[in-house]
């Protein structure tokens, strides 16, 4: 999806607050390629950076759409290969990096606090 310089490529790179991310059935993909090697040190980095598999509304592998399965997979909820791929040519500083392939729905994470309005 993403690819950050090419093999053996030197330079430099800053990436904050993003999120990578699939819709559908992508089997085979890879979210990030790091292929950058740092011009120096903390040259080329990234922080607060997010990859996330699934687990959102709208990313089409929603419980509603990729129930659990007792047996098997199912192709249509296959997705991603490598959040990140970090080559042998690359080098960087990573911090707060969240590499998640969801196994609930983070909407669902703030619900059981809402507050419900009820009639008495």
């Amino acid at each position: 999806m993403l690819q950050v310089g090419t093999a053996g490529q030197v330079g430099d790179v800053e990436m904050q607050d993003l999120l990578f991310t699939t819709v559908g059935p992508t089997a085979g993909a890879v979210l990030v390629e790091w292929n950058l090697q740092a011009s120096s040190q903390g040259a080329a980095g990234l922080w607060d950076c997010h990859a996330r598999i699934g687990g959102a509304t709208g990313t089409k592998l929603t419980p509603a759409e990729c129930p659990a399965s007792t047996s098997g997979t199912d192709s249509g909820c296959n997705a991603g290969s490598l959040m990140m791929h970090l080559t042998k040519s690359g080098s960087g500083y990573f911090e707060n990096m969240w590499l998640w392939v969801a196994d609930h729905m983070i909407e669902y994470v703030y619900a059981p606090f809402r507050l419900e309005h009820r009639a008495l």
